[in-house]
């Protein structure tokens, strides 16, 4: 019976031990993915965008700068028709006032582009511990787009402000160093999608490892669960083999609990005194002795301590008659294999 209720508790044991493994497992995959692809996704990825942003603002404004320089020469070469005088004053204003709104977004574009790149890395299982990518091209290339956009800013707009713009001229010495930032621009472009490119490697490959080693370990935790469940199926054999002994035993049987009440009475105890299930279960054992109930006390305190008592004991049936019976009270080991309950069997004189 022991040996029976110490399966069990092992079958217990391990089960648990069998969810924690994996479980934990699971949870450092979680964490990698959620610090290391969080920070590309939330931090970096949308840096592309921003790099193409900027490209696109270049270019606008590049094409902005030639329409300017084309609809001053149209309105000029317009001659009486005030009609198509006015409209061709109205697209210049829309392309001055376009240039204004672009290069504020382009200036704004390009500075958080800068503090982008300047916190690009990969990162550990902790968002704390950043491991900082040195790439001195990458840095050196957006702060020379960020000073070109600014000289570019400083040259153009006095020549485009208020009334100044009437005189506007593209010249190529401001065409050439715009496209020199649409060349830093494009680099900065493919530079990062170059880093994260080579961000992601190191991260698949490690994301890779612990996904064998989650699939290993699920494997292992399987044919570990498939051997326990036999054990517990020959446990639960060997428990129902023991219960139907219990019932088709000769003698009277009580299993007490160690405060002395009475959880379970096999059917000869039944059939002998003569009792219901109600007047028995839960019931203390000393309602149903004749004797003063001190040998109860003493029986569970020498059962309880490991060690077997025996005594002759007078007992009530269901008409109050008392029977004389010996008693023997031995200690039953729980599923913890603690002596929290005691047998108590009657052997009729």
């Amino acid at each position: 019976m022991n040996s029976m209720f110490s399966t069990w508790s092992q079958l217990s044991k391990h089960a648990g031990a069998m969810l924690m493994a994996p479980s934990m497992l699971a949870i450092v995959v979680v964490a990698f993915a959620f610090f290391s692809w969080n920070k590309q996704t939330v931090e970096e990825v949308p840096l592309l965008d921003l790099a193409m942003e900027v490209r696109v603002d270049l270019e606008h404004v590049h094409l902005l700068l030639f329409q300017i320089e084309k609809e001053l020469k149209n309105l000029q070469a317009i001659k009486g028709d005030a009609d198509q005088l006015q409209e061709s004053h109205d697209r210049l204003i829309e392309g001055v006032d376009g240039y204004f709104a672009t290069m504020q977004m382009l200036k704004s574009n390009v500075a958080m582009l800068q503090k982008g790149t300047a916190t690009m890395g990969s990162v550990t299982l902790s968002d704390i511990e950043v491991k900082q990518v040195s790439d001195d091209e990458l840095s050196s290339r957006v702060e020379l787009l960020t000073t070109m956009v600014d000289e570019l800013d400083e040259h153009l707009r006095p020549e485009l402000e208020e009334d100044a713009y009437q005189s506007f001229s593209y010249s190529v010495v401001d065409a050439e160093l715009l496209d020199e930032a649409i060349k830093s621009a494009a680099f900065c472009d493919e530079r990062i999608h170059a880093m994260i490119k080579e961000g992601l490697v190191p991260q698949r490959r490690l994301f890779l490892l612990l996904l064998v080693a989650f699939t290993l370990l699920a494997g292992y935790m399987f044919i570990k669960w498939r051997k326990l469940n036999r054990q517990q199926e020959s446990c639960l054999a060997d428990i129902y083999l023991t219960s139907q002994a219990t019932e088709q035993a000769t003698d009277p049987l009580l299993i007490l609990s160690a405060a002395g009440i009475i959880e379970y009475a096999n059917l000869r105890f039944y059939e002998f005194s003569g009792l219901e299930c109600d007047a028995v279960i839960g019931k203390p054992v000393s309602d149903l002795s004749i004797d003063e109930s001190g040998w109860v006390a003493q029986a569970l305190s020498e059962a309880s301590s490991g060690r077997q008592w025996q005594g002759d004991v007078r007992m009530l049936n269901i008409q109050g008659d008392g029977y004389h019976c010996g008693i023997t009270v031995s200690p039953l080991m729980d599923r913890t294999l603690s002596p929290s309950f005691v047998v108590l069997r009657q052997q009729l004189s």
